[in-house]
């Protein structure tokens, strides 16, 4: 049998219609409602009971007193708000005005930024992203550039000295601390002498209009076309021994290595990539700070050549290029393509290794001589001769200095190498 209690409500429950009738009586335990408050019926209510006879009601629930304490939290919310935002405005001011003190104390006000389309490139990202870097505001610095110039090579008549006429009565002389030169490509059309005249006369003409100020310039060009490389690691040199012949000249060192690693150079052989502007930017400002800038990347290269696999390192780092293995390598010397190397003036014999490798212009700063094992006649009659290893134009050549004719050679043991040559040669 199933019990079932009968007698008074426990639990309140909402009157149908909720909005209190001054006509209508009410068990207990009733919820009502009356200009946004809630009663509740502490006992049976009468018909005509008002809900101020706090013998039959109780207030459970003032809403509009409450919606009033929310929005005075919202008030006082939005006030404390706007307050931290007036304090973080007043913080970056003076965020602003202590890194521009800084930079003051440091040696840095104003900055003029020169240079060719390396600087044009990607709406001037390259001068933009160190001034960046420097903590530069857009009206700390201004940027002169355009395609085709450089101290010596001009472009319908302008130079580099040309842009920073154009741009010097910008800013007050004497606020001027450092005019920033990014470029160098375009010198290579010119004679050093011609180069090196027209760099001294860029210094003079600073140090007559902007007595304050330096000039901080880099070589900053490369290329992977071989019959140009030697003449751009040339400039590189002369840029450098002609900046630093005076007190207001100031090299980048280093950051003419920065496109040695050829994926950052572009599919015209000159330009930098993306990747590559973000990599100059980086060493540039490191170089504007310091001085200096440490250059350092490494590439695996893995060619084979029949069975034989080889692990051929290149490194480099500021001006030295490694190319070298970590392991003795057996080459069936008939399987390889052997070929005469253009341009040597040798006209000998050379095994072609490998491709993707610096880019070297001139072979006899490349080249190693190394003893190694040669077996020919099927493999009967071993050997210990030398071999020459030399990077050029962007391969790995073997040539084997042995006295007999090398088409009888079966097998050559190649041992570990390192080949170390100035990074300004490839």
């Amino acid at each position: 049998m199933n019990n079932i209690y009968i007698g008074n409500r426990y639990v309140p429950v909402f009157a149908n219609p909720v909005e209190w009738d001054n006509l209508r009586a009410y068990e207990a335990l009733t919820i009502v409602t009356y200009n946004g408050t809630a009663y509740t019926s502490r006992q049976p209510v009468p018909i005509g009971t008002p809900l101020s006879n706090t013998d039959y009601w109780v207030v459970t629930g003032n809403y509009n007193a409450q919606v009033e304490e929310y929005r005075q939290e919202v008030a006082t919310l939005s006030g404390t708000v706007n307050t931290l935002d007036s304090r973080i405005d007043t913080l970056e001011d003076k965020v602003e005005s202590n890194t521009s003190q800084i930079r003051k104390l440091g040696g840095m006000n104003k900055v003029i930024f020169i240079g060719d389309s390396y600087s044009v490139r990607e709406d001037n990202k390259l001068p933009k992203g160190i001034a960046s870097r420097l903590g530069l505001s857009s009206s700390d610095y201004v940027i002169s550039v355009l395609g085709s110039t450089g101290f010596a090579h001009a472009n319908d008549g302008t130079t580099f000295q040309t842009l920073l006429s154009n741009v010097v009565n910008r800013f007050t002389a004497t606020d001027v601390t450092h005019v920033i030169v990014l470029g160098g490509a375009n010198d290579t059309l010119e004679s050093e002498a011609s180069v090196g005249t027209a760099i001294n006369a860029f210094k003079s003409y600073v140090a007559s209009n902007l007595p304050n100020a330096k000039v901080y310039c880099g070589f900053i060009a490369a290329t992977t076309n071989p019959v140009n490389i030697k003449t751009y690691g040339d400039m590189a040199i002369c840029y450098k021994r002609t900046i630093e012949n005076s007190n207001i000249g100031v090299y980048l060192n280093n950051v003419e290595y920065v496109l040695h690693n050829r994926e950052y150079i572009n599919v015209d052989a000159v330009h930098p990539t993306t990747d590559g502007l973000d990599q100059l930017i980086k060493q540039c400002y490191v170089a504007i700070k310091n001085g200096s800038c440490d250059v350092y990347y490494t590439k695996l290269v893995s060619p084979s050549i029949g069975q034989t696999t080889f692990n051929i390192y290149q490194v480099v780092h500021n001006g030295v290029t490694s190319v070298y293995t970590n392991r003795t390598h057996k080459v069936a010397y008939a399987e390889g393509s052997r070929i005469t190397l253009p341009n040597t003036g040798l006209g000998l014999d050379y095994l072609d290794i490998s491709s993707g490798l610096v880019t070297g212009s001139n072979y006899e700063d490349c080249a190693v001589t190394v003893p190694c094992e040669v077996f020919s006649n099927g493999g009967s009659t071993k050997e210990v001769t030398s071999l020459t290893i030399i990077v050029y134009n962007g391969h790995l050549y073997l040539r084997l200095n042995t006295h007999y004719d090398i088409s009888g050679v079966n097998l050559l043991v190649l041992p570990q190498f390192n080949i170390e040559f100035p990074s300004i040669r490839c």
